[in-house]
């Protein structure tokens, strides 16, 4: 699937469009002395170029051409390929001495009997023992746009990519940022191939930065801006599963990196930093929320890996108590998704980890002024962790998105004595529960989009009525599935709400936590 994208990411591209980002390619594939030929004495060719192959250097002629080539169309470029072959007046650089390779570039593909005759011109050329002739038509080119994405943006990079990308070089991007730059994902007159080639770059950057949670993010930016264009028209429906496939590329090279030093809550800690106070629950919870995510795409797809990566899970639970630690409302987010994978697999310790995180919570709202909220910048975040912030009013209920993702993933499992304990807590210290809703439009894909109401005065019952199931609250009532759920993609209606970070689809939840049996 990406790699259709990627083809009719190509099919865009004008011939004189293409010249940049076919350099590039050259340039990734190991070409050297390489010159454009253009005017009078071009004979044909677009570039020469040289490569070593097997510690041999050949000799290339490439004739670039934009979309399909049909049999008259090929036959009109066969001439000008024997001028390629049998012509050396081409360029001071051109070493005829050299063993020599002519190749045939499309932005297309060759269709009708153009194929045919194509190979029986490459047979004739050997034949002839004058080198060999090959094609290398749009699929070869996506496929090295893949392994070396840049090279699709080559001459035509847009400012705000290449500042993000200077943020990465320098090892200062946040999953803000990202989020903000993917906006521009979410236009609809934007063609979506450019998109998932900016993405891709993205990601690839991060890679190389050994930053593969963030790698992961920004797929996950690009599934947002996937599913608000299928939500404007119901069109591109094969395109959900784009991004997700690329999130779990990235996901799982993070899981198969973090190995046993990740359960190790001295290694994860990283006890020699100042602040590890703060980078350690930071960590625990952004490996944990990209592994939950993982996990249900996996068990989604019936893939018996889901249950290593649930089994990992668990045991970062046991051993790292900076999982149920949390800096702000920001990773409330987390606490939602890890314990809807947690919840049924092993609800002891699902418990007594929603107790921990209780207890962390009130505390701090307790002895201090609370926890920042979700739009607070790093220092906010540290300000208030260490109890030197203000919230503005010294009496008075204190709203806490953390508070209420404790309560609602509760009640989602209806683990009805940590949702006791964690309300009273909650009461006792008198913090109010942040919930933000969102309409099923298209205003849910953004912060403050269109339908999108946030509230500070949430009540939660104090009994457990059997007759609502797991309802418990007035927004839990209000609940109901999405345009997305609907179409059986739960999955990627929470994958927005890991963007977004301030709301959850508590029927996705919902849906999602029940399939994690205990035998998952």
């Amino acid at each position: 699937m990406l790699r259709d994208v990627l083809e009719n990411y190509l099919d865009q591209l004008s011939e004189r469009e293409f010249d940049a980002p076919f350099l590039a390619i050259l340039r990734s594939l190991g070409f050297f002395d390489i010159h454009p030929l253009h005017g009078q004495f071009e004979f044909g060719k677009d570039f020469i170029a040289k490569r070593e192959e097997n510690g041999e250097v050949k000799q290339y002629s490439l004739q670039s051409k934009a979309g399909d080539l049909d049999l008259r169309k090929w036959r009109e470029l066969r001439n000008q390929l024997e001028e390629i072959r049998t012509t050396v007046l081409s360029h001071p650089n051109f070493d005829q001495a050299l063993p020599r390779r002519t190749v045939l570039v499309t932005t297309g593909r060759l269709i009708g009997e153009a194929p045919l005759s194509a190979q029986q011109y490459g047979h004739y050329v050997e034949g002839k023992g004058d080198g060999t002739f090959e094609t290398w038509e749009r699929d070869r080119l996506a496929e090295y746009i893949e392994d070396s994405p840049a090279v699709g943006l080559a001459g035509q990079m847009p400012d705000e990519l290449l500042g993000l990308i200077g943020s990465i070089g320098a090892g200062s991007t946040t999953t803000r940022e990202i989020e903000r730059f993917s906006r521009r994902w979410l236009d609809n007159h934007r063609p979506l191939e450019s998109s998932v080639v900016e993405c891709l770059v993205l990601a690839s950057r991060l890679r190389e930065r050994n930053r593969l949670d963030l790698a992961a993010y920004a797929t996950l930016c690009l599934g947002r801006s996937t599913a608000a264009r299928w939500h404007a028209d119901r069109a591109e429906d094969d395109f959900l599963d784009l991004a997700p496939r690329a999130f779990v590329h990235y996901a799982t090279l993070l899981w198969e990196r973090c190995g046993a030093e990740a359960l190790d809550a001295e290694e994860l800690a990283d006890s020699g930093e100042f602040s590890s106070f703060a980078t350690y629950p930071v960590r625990c919870l952004r490996i944990a929320e990209i592994l939950a995510l993982l996990a249900f795409w996996l068990l989604r797809e019936s893939d018996p890996r889901s249950r290593d990566v649930v089994n990992y899970l668990l045991v970062l639970a046991k051993s790292n108590p900076g999982l149920a630690h949390p800096i702000s409302d920001n990773w409330a987010i987390s606490l939602v998704l890890v314990g809807a994978v947690l919840g049924k697999r092993d609800e002891r310790l699902t418990e007594r980890w929603l107790r921990e995180v209780t207890k962390w919570i009130a505390d701090h709202y307790d002895q201090a002024p609370g926890l920042a909220g979700i739009d607070s910048d790093e220092t906010t975040e540290l300000e208030w962790l260490l109890g030197r912030a203000t919230n503005g009013s010294s009496d008075g209920a204190r709203p806490s998105l953390l508070a209420t993702a404790v309560l609602d993933i509760e009640a989602i499992l209806e683990i009805q004595a940590a949702y006791d304990t964690s309300r009273h807590e909650f009461l006792a210290v008198d913090i109010h529960q942040q919930v933000v809703e969102f309409v099923d439009n298209l205003g849910q894909y953004q912060r403050d989009g269109d339908g999108v109401a946030q509230s500070a005065d949430n009540t939660y019952e104090d009994s457990w009525n059997p007759s609502d199931e797991w309802k418990v609250a007035a927004h839990h009532r209000r609940a109901r599935p999405t345009a997305l759920e609907l179409s059986g993609r739960e999955w990627q209606q929470l994958a927005i709400s890991l963007v977004l970070r301030d709301r959850w689809s508590l029927t996705a939840l919902r849906a999602l936590a029940l399939s994690m049996t205990a035998d998952s």
